[in-house]
């Protein structure tokens, strides 16, 4: 019998499923091989005709979806645009949509995806006992292209948020996804210090996260080349 293979998506994290499939079907001697979609991109591989579902001409796919995942998106941030002018306000600028199904501005994939796991799935911000009340007052320094912003904003629609980020290509995308998805936001093309001052501010284009007003050290520096060997500051 040839090889067939197995394509699953999923709304979590499939993965781990891996092993067990493999174990069984190769019990029942069935000579199949497994590969897995993104994560959390169902809909994406669904619609796209280059996705590995759709290219999966001999085979099985399998979509796996968890109950809780539907109430979640009950609870995601919807557009406060009507879609012709979210065109227009994105306009020209790279955009991405997030496994949360949130089309957003940004500069780098491989970066937005990095953010949006630490975010949304890892939940970073939500360790050690810190919660969102609905109506608090949150304050995002370094903002980036706004994807905390944008997840402030889901956990406290009722609250405002203050978010700064000196670096203008990155404001220009935070600029555009708080058009998009915020209420009450006030944005600052500036960074935060003691005093009113003028510094020289090292950004990364291909790596913006890693933007700083502070003197480049030598680890530092090996830290970026290591993520992407082909950054230049600007």
């Amino acid at each position: 019998m040839p090889k067939q293979k197995i394509v699953i998506t999923a709304t979590f994290t499939s993965e781990p499923l891996e092993d067990s499939l493999l174990y069984w079907l190769k019990e029942i001697g069935v000579p199949y091989s497994i590969e897995f979609a993104p994560y959390n991109q169902v809909f994406q591989e669904l619609l796209n005709p280059a996705s590995l579902l759709a290219t999966n001409e001999n085979g099985v796919n399998i979509i796996l979806v968890r109950f809780e995942d539907w109430e979640q998106n009950k609870n995601r941030l919807q557009l406060i645009v009507d879609h012709e002018l979210k065109t227009k306000i994105i306009g020209d600028r790279s955009r991405y949509t997030l496994p949360n199904y949130l089309e957003v501005a940004h500069l780098n994939q491989y970066e937005t995806e990095y953010l949006y796991q630490e975010i949304f799935v890892d939940l970073v911000y939500l360790k050690h006992g810190i919660v969102f009340n609905e109506d608090d007052c949150i304050i995002d320094i370094g903002a980036n292209i706004g994807l905390f912003t944008l997840f402030a904003q889901q956990k406290s629609p009722k609250g405002t948020i203050y978010s700064f980020e000196p670096a203008p290509h990155a404001f220009d995308k935070l600029q555009t996804n708080a058009k998009l998805y915020c209420q009450n936001i006030h944005l600052f093309n500036c960074g935060l210090g003691g005093e009113p001052r003028e510094e020289t501010f090292t950004f990364y284009p291909r790596s913006s996260v890693f933007s700083s007003f502070a003197a480049d050290t030598e680890q530092k520096s090996a830290e970026k080349c290591c993520l992407d060997p082909g950054l230049e500051p600007i």
